[in-house]
């Protein structure tokens, strides 16, 4: 301090019947700083620089004001001049509005105009005048000049640049991002020995901050806490720069010790003129320390919160008074504090839910007086920030135990915190509790953040609890962009359960939210709704027309939102029409789509042509999957095994196992094994040219390679041996196939392979066209029960809770089995309907056991034999 005095008294006269005036210009600068650095962000505070008297040029000065802002310059110009020579006794008073105003827009260049004019015509220039032109130049981004201006009046012998000017500028240099001006102002100050206020600390912090630099920040932390007993306010500032960067150990400590500084009572804070909270105490700005004190630990950067202290206490630079005082004592308090509450509260969260966040005593009390609510509204704020970054990082219990040492303080949680520890508890214990703090937010009468009502819904949409995730987007209130994710990913929930009808509402909220749709939206709607038909159901021409509309209507919503199709768009929009079954149109938009293929990846567009190649081959147009697929190798893009697979299959609609085998080898060749996917694609070939015994040996060689037969590979066979039943072969050679199809059953059945409807379905009409109906009956129950569980004590266990809906005569019964379907169990469903039907052919109520079965054990009895004789006559 007395070296800044010091400087502060050394004038540039050598006039020695000046010096006692000079004291009198430095103790009014001292003044005139330590005033105005107490308003700690307001820029535009002049309270120090209030006018003595009324202008009287008030009027003209709004007139050039106006002038400005209507853009005529000229007039403006004109009009300033006049002004300047209507009173010759015109003083820098008279023209306050108007730089006010050419710093505020800012207007640089007027502002120059002006001070040249006012230089013209000999008009003394007060403080206040110059501080507002090196305002308008910094603001407007003219750096260099605003140095120059700062230079100049340092080095006249009437005014003096005080630190409040250097923040103003250095503000501006942050906020414009500009570095070299940052680095240069800070020079200045250094050079000029500014030292460092509370403003110059805070926006220091915001560039560390915009920076992403953590150690910036730990190094702004040390040299402050060197020159300074910190404020609550600077405290709050560095907690909200931890939290920023995701230094939620060091917010925590510096937390715990402006908590400490509440309670000992020994903090105050007062309103602003701009409503802007302020310490009470004077803000004093020290000088940097002497440079062999900074030589010392100039290498010191710290990584935590702990290394600053450690380091501080091994520090030259304090005297012993200095570590017995706040240096020792944030050390003490941060590491007191850090394990005040450890394993018992967090023991006692997982314990209890929502009512274990109530009152708790931590050990002290706060007094209530007047003075200490605007403590309490800072700490509220200091607490979310820490809050909040327990959420981002999953630190559910800290977020806990704060919220209750907020309560013991008498703090009172806001929205914003309540946010905070739902979004902190939603990802670290559940949702469900998570609800519960939503509820207990409304009972207080307060209304919950928009942010906390999304991400809730986000998480349930995510788990597929669509109920409660629609009821909580329909209280989102807000249209702002960034709650367009919650109501997408309730939209893929949709589309994942197949609910369309659901997704229209949300469509319908979207819309009267005005919230503008993004691409993903766009993506979801094609896969949601760009086919009629369910996955059952096969298109037909009026499908086809409704499918048509449905895709123009939402092309038609990506150009008024001006959304172009994406990778994602384009592929659902692929799919959707092959999956109806509107190939001319599929193939149209492939065409369009291949454009967008040099900014894809490579795999993006293997993936592409598969789902083209699949929808061609499903529905039946193989040489056009050949057409594609030649264009494929052409074109040099990747085939994968998936490409492999679906082309195998395509020869089976040519009926050519010579290209499927060529086929087989491009894909060795490109390092793909064969999968049973694979097998089950040559076997379907063989089938189609009617080689029942290359089948059978496919069949054979996977056995022997012991690779993990599917239901598929099964019902590839039974499907072509009952077309050839139903197709009036010989008796002699029917009952043979019949053979094969029951070796097949008992085959799936010692390989543990679950039949599927199909099966069912195949077994059963091969019987029926043979004229053996009660053995179908008995095949279908057989069968049923295999596919609902194919272990007896599973069954039993299904029996318990289906055997009522097999066996009941209500009319509801099969409505019943369908929401079973409905709620993803395909199979059980299935099941449960053929053995209802069977109990009705049957007049009498089913075994549940398929090893009683008389037509099970024939065919386990008689398997190996009738194999043999199979294969031979096949051959």
């Amino acid at each position: 301090m007395h070296r800044y005095l010091l400087r502060a008294s050394r004038q540039r006269h050598k006039d020695s019947a000046k010096i006692s005036k000079g004291n009198e210009i430095v103790q009014k600068n001292v003044c005139a700083r330590v005033q105005s650095s107490q308003a700690f962000s307001d820029l535009w505070d002049f309270r120090s620089f209030q006018r003595s008297k009324y202008s009287g040029t008030q009027g003209e000065q709004i007139k050039i004001i106006n002038a400005l802002r209507l853009g005529q310059r000229n007039r403006a110009q004109e009009m300033f001049v006049d002004l300047c020579c209507m009173n010759e006794s015109s003083n820098a008073e008279d023209f306050d509005y108007i730089l006010e105003y050419c710093a505020r827009t800012p207007d640089p260049l007027f502002v120059l105009e002006a001070w040249k004019v006012m230089a013209k015509n000999e008009i003394a220039m007060r403080k206040k005048s110059y501080l507002c032109i090196i305002q308008a130049f910094s603001k407007g981004g003219y750096f260099k000049e605003a140095f120059e201006w700062i230079k100049s009046l340092e080095e006249s012998d009437n005014y003096h640049i005080g630190l409040p000017l250097y923040n103003i500028v250095l503000r501006e240099c942050i906020f414009k991002q500009s570095m070299i001006d940052v680095v240069r102002c800070l020079e200045l100050m250094d050079n000029q020995l500014m030292g460092r206020s509370e403003i110059t600390y805070w926006e220091l912090l915001k560039h560390s901050v915009l920076q992403n630099s953590l150690s910036a920040v730990h190094g702004l932390w040390k040299d402050c806490i060197e020159h300074y007993n910190p404020s609550i306010i600077v405290l709050r500032k560095f907690i909200w720069s931890f939290t920023k960067l995701h230094d939620l150990e060091s917010a925590y400590k510096v937390l715990q010790y402006m908590v400490s500084l509440v309670k000992k009572g020994c903090t105050s804070l007062r309103k602003s003129a701009a409503g802007r909270y302020q310490s009470s105490r004077l803000d004093i700005p020290i000088p940097p320390a002497c440079k062999v004190s900074h030589t010392a630990d100039a290498c010191f950067v710290p990584d935590t919160i702990d290394d600053v202290f450690s380091g501080m206490h091994g520090s030259n630079f304090f005297s012993e008074a200095k570590e017995n005082g706040i240096c020792s004592e944030i050390s003490s308090v941060a590491s007191e504090n850090n394990d005040q509450y450890p394993l018992e509260e967090k023991e006692e969260m997982r314990k209890h839910k929502t009512n274990c966040l109530q009152m708790k005593d931590f050990g002290y009390s706060i007094p209530k007086e007047a003075e200490f609510v605007p403590v309490f509204i800072v700490l509220r704020w200091s607490f979310n920030d820490v809050i909040q970054c327990c959420a981002q990082s999953g630190t559910w219990d800290l977020a806990e135990i704060l919220f209750l040492q907020m309560q013991a303080l008498g703090v009172e949680p806001s929205p914003h915190t309540y946010d905070g520890l739902i979004k902190a508890v939603t990802r670290g214990r559940a949702l469900d509790y998570g609800l519960e703090l939503l509820y207990s937010i409304e009972k207080r009468g307060m209304q919950p953040h928009n942010d906390t009502i999304a991400i809730l819904s986000f998480e349930h949409s995510k788990i597929l609890e669509l109920n409660k995730a629609e009821s909580l987007l329909e209280m989102i209130s807000d249209n702002l962009q960034k709650y367009i994710h919650p109501f997408n990913a309730f939209l893929v929930a949709c589309d994942i359960m197949d609910e369309p009808e659901r997704a229209v509402r949300i469509l319908v909220k979207m819309k009267c939210l005005n919230l503008r749709p993004n691409i993903r939206t766009f993506e979801l709607l094609f896969s949601l709704f760009g086919n009629v038909n369910v996955p059952y159901e096969r298109g037909t021409w009026p499908s086809h027309m409704h499918a048509a509309e449905r895709i123009r209507q939402i092309e038609l919503g990506m150009r008024r939102s001006g959304v172009q199709h994406s990778y994602m768009s384009m592929k659902n929009l692929i799919r959707a029409l092959g999956t109806e079954g509107m190939i001319p149109s599929m193939l149209q938009r492939v065409k369009k789509a291949e454009k967008m293929f040099l900014e894809i990846e490579p795999h993006q567009i293997t993936d592409f042509y598969n789902i083209v190649l699949h929808a061609l081959v499903e529905a039946g147009h193989g040489l056009t999957a050949i057409e594609y697929f030649q264009k494929m190798r052409s074109y040099g893009f990747l085939a994968d095994a998936a490409t492999y697979h679906i082309m195998i299959k395509c020869c089976s609609l040519i009926s050519c196992f010579r290209s499927a085998l060529a086929l087989t080898s491009l894909m060795l060749r490109d390092g793909f094994l064969p999968q049973i996917m694979t097998y089950t694609a040559l076997v379907k070939v063989l089938l189609a040219v009617d080689d029942f015994h290359g089948a059978l040996g496919i069949f054979n060689q996977i056995s022997s390679d012991e690779i993990q037969l599917d239901v598929h590979l099964f019902n590839e066979i039974l499907k072509h041996a009952y077309a050839k039943i139903s197709s009036e072969v010989e008796e002699e050679y029917a009952r043979e196939l019949l053979d094969l199809i029951e070796i097949m059953i008992e085959q799936m059945h010692r390989a543990k392979v679950k039949p599927d409807p199909s099966t069912c379905a195949y077994t059963f009409s091969a019987y029926t066209e043979l004229n053996f109906h009660n053995t179908a009956v008995e095949a279908l129950r057989v069968l049923s029960l295999r596919m609902i569980d194919d272990n007896d004590t599973n069954l039993l266990e299904k029996k318990m809770r289906f055997a009522d809906l097999v066996c009941s005569e209500d009319p509801d019964a099969e409505s019943k089995i369908v929401s079973i379907f409905e709620r993803g169990e395909e199979y059980i469903a299935a099941g449960l309907l053929n053995l209802r039907w069977c109990a009705f052919m049957a007049g009498q109520p089913l075994s549940w056991s398929p090893g009683e079965s008389s037509w099970s054990q024939r065919l386990s009895s008689m398997y190996f034999k009738r194999e043999k004789d199979c294969v031979s006559f096949l051959s």
